[in-house]
């Protein structure tokens, strides 16, 4: 029995001093094979990729747990960069949704999908159709007071008339006369006008020479102008003493009178 014992072990242990290689090399390729389609038990993060903004900017939405640091290592931009452009510093705490500006670029222009510019009518404005009349009464402003009293001061002979319009293709004159209705310009077309006048000699003017006026169609249009005698202005007349020469007439007949009759009085006496 202690023989057969013996040699059983024997057997046995050769055996597995045969196999141990087998089994040592199976277990190794079967460790290898595992580890090579082994799945990763914890997943990657996933970093959002920022994308510039209508105006330019890049802007990255923080995360939960974001620092500057993560920040910096998720974009790529330097921390210094970060604290320039946010206008913060390091010791400021990053919020969850707060937005971090990472840089700018030059928005790119629209381009139109056509060149050729589409033209534009022209807005042609209406001009005003139609004639009226312009006519100009320079009355002889006996009074002085720039307003006219019907049916007492009449028309100036003598004063010359003017009128232009305002793109300069009309350009008339006349004359003043002494009957009594005003000089007119008739059927002249509508527009704006520039009326003027000059007073006669011996006159000045006591109301505006020009003015500015519109005229429409159908419109029938008197302007009044006034002038005044020069002697009532100044009776004088130029270095005069504006004392009226009736006045003095009177003073002299006056004065020789008197020397008449102080004459007669010494005379009675004497005889």
């Amino acid at each position: 029995m202690g023989s057969y014992a013996a040699c059983y072990n024997f057997t046995v242990m050769k055996t597995i001093k045969n196999i141990f290689p087998l089994v040592t090399l199976a277990v190794l390729v079967a460790f290898l094979s595992l580890g090579i389609h082994a799945t990763p038990t914890q997943a990657q993060a996933v970093v959002p990729t920022p994308t510039a903004q209508p105006d330019g900017r890049i802007i990255y939405i923080a995360q939960a747990g974001d620092t500057w640091w993560t920040i910096s290592i998720k974009t790529g931009v330097t921390q210094e960069q970060l604290y320039s452009l946010n206008n913060t510093r390091s010791d400021d705490v990053v919020m969850e949704g707060q937005q971090i500006l990472l840089g700018s670029i030059t928005p790119t222009p629209v381009v139109p999908t056509s060149s050729v510019a589409t033209p534009t009518p022209a807005v042609i404005t209406p001009q005003a159709s139609g004639t009226g009349n312009i006519c100009v009464m320079l009355y002889d402003d006996i009074n002085g007071d720039s307003s006219r009293q019907l049916d007492v001061e009449l028309q100036l002979p003598g004063g010359a008339i003017s009128l232009v319009n305002s793109i300069g293709t009309i350009n008339l004159t006349a004359s003043t006369t002494s009957e009594v209705k005003p000089a007119c310009f008739n059927d002249l077309p509508a527009g704006d006008y520039n009326l003027s006048v000059a007073v006669p000699e011996g006159y000045n003017p006591t109301t505006n020479t020009s003015a500015p006026l519109t005229l429409k169609p159908g419109d029938q249009t008197t302007m009044n102008f006034g002038a005044q005698a020069s002697s009532l202005l100044n009776p004088g007349g130029a270095g005069g003493t504006g004392r009226n020469p009736l006045l003095g007439i009177a003073g002299l007949v006056l004065v020789l009178a008197g020397g008449g009759m102080a004459f007669f009085i010494w005379r009675s006496r004497r005889l």
